[in-house]
C-alpha cells in the first residue's frame, strides 16, 4: 500500500548493513585470530549454511513462475522502462551516486581508522558496526518520514545534501579528534547515505507504478551496482595520490551532490504527474 510502501522497501535493505554490521563484528576478529582467508572461508561457509535451507523454499515461492517466458527475451526492458522516464532516469543517477559514495564509506571505515589514526583493528570494525547500525535506523527513520510526509523524493535530496556535509566533515577528522567525536560523525554519515536505499526503491515503484515495478527497479538496481564497482576502485586510487582516506571522502562528496542535482532539475522539469513511466498508477 502506498502509506507503507517506503517502509517495507526499508526493511527489505536493511539487510544490506545488517550483513555489513556482522562482517564488521566478526570479520576484524576473525582475521586476528586465523587469517584473513581464514575469515572468508568462515563467511563462505555462512553462506552456504542460510543457502542451503533455503533451497526447500523455492518450490513454494516460485509458484507463480511461468516456464513459457523466455530467459532473456526483454533484456533491455528495464532499461528502456528507466528512460522512457525524466524522474526515474534521474532517480537511476542518484542510485548510481549514492550508492557508489556508500560503499566508499563501508569499503574503507576501517582502514582510515586503523592506518591514518591508529585505532586497533578490533575498535574500528566497531566503530564500522556502528555506522552500519546507522545505517539500519536511517532506512527505516527516513522510510516513516516519506509515508509520513509524502514527500520522498525531496527527502532523497535532503539526504543526498546532508551526505556531502558529512563527507567534508568527515575529511576534516585527525589524530587530535576524539573518539566519541569521531564516531558520532561517522554515524551521522551512515544515517544518511547508508540509509536511503528503502525511500529510493518506494520511489521507484512509485514513479513506474505496479505494472513496471519490476522492470523499473531491476533498471536502477543495474545503474546503483555501476556506481557501487567503479566508486571504490576510484576512490582507492584518488586516496593513494592524497595520502588521505579522510581528504578523499571531501572530493568524492561531489557524488551525492550530482545525484541530488539530478532529483532537484527532474522535478522542476516535469509537470506534476508527467515524471511517471508509462502505465504507472497514482497512489
Amino acid at each position: 500500500p502506498p502509506g507503507r510502501r517506503n517502509l517495507i522497501f526499508a526493511i527489505k535493505q536493511a539487510g544490506v548493513p545488517l550483513g555489513g554490521m556482522v562482517a564488521a563484528l566478526l570479520l576484524p576478529s576473525l582475521s586476528e585470530r586465523i587469517g584473513w582467508q581464514g575469515a572468508i572461508a568462515a563467511s563462505t561457509l555462512l553462506f552456504a549454511a542460510i543457502a542451503m535451507p533455503l533451497l526447500w523454499r523455492i518450490p513454494r515461492w516460485d509458484d507463480d513462475r511461468d516456464p513459457t517466458v523466455r530467459l532473456g527475451a526483454s533484456g533491455l526492458a528495464g532499461l528502456s522502462t528507466i528512460f522512457a522516464s525524466p524522474l526515474l532516469t534521474a532517480l537511476a543517477i542518484t542510485g548510481c551516486c549514492y550508492a557508489g559514495y556508500q560503499f566508499c564509506l563501508i569499503a574503507f571505515t576501517i582502514t582510515m581508522l586503523v592506518t591514518e589514526l591508529g585505532w586497533p583493528l578490533v575498535d574500528a570494525g566497531l566503530a564500522a558496526t556502528a555506522v552500519q547500525i546507522s545505517g539500519i535506523a536511517g532506512r527505516i527513520g527516513w522510510s516513516l518520514l516519506a509515508d509520513r510526509i509524502g514527500r520522498g523524493i525531496e527527502i532523497l535530496v535532503g539526504i543526498g545534501l546532508a551526505s556531502v556535509a558529512f563527507g567534508l566533515l568527515t575529511a576534516s577528522i585527525g589524530p587530535g579528534w576524539p573518539p566519541a567525536a569521531i564516531v558520532a560523525t561517522l554515524i551521522g554519515f551512515g544515517c544518511c547515505i547508508v540509509g536511503w536505499n528503502g525511500v529510493y526503491m518506494g520511489q521507484t515503484t512509485r514513479a513506474s507504478g505496479p505494472a513496471l515495478a519490476g522492470l523499473a527497479t531491476g533498471g536502477v538496481l543495474v545503474f546503483n551496482f555501476i556506481g557501487v564497482i567503479f566508486a571504490p576502485a576510484a576512490f582507492a586510487l584518488v586516496s593513494k595520490l592524497t595520502g588521505s582516506f579522510a581528504a578523499t571522502y571531501a572530493v568524492f562528496a561531489v557524488m551525492p551532490l550530482i545525484g541530488a542535482a539530478a532529483l532537484i532539475r527532474a522535478l522542476r522539469l516535469s509537470p506534476p504527474g508527467s515524471t511517471r513511466a508509462a502505465g504507472a498508477a497514482p497512489d
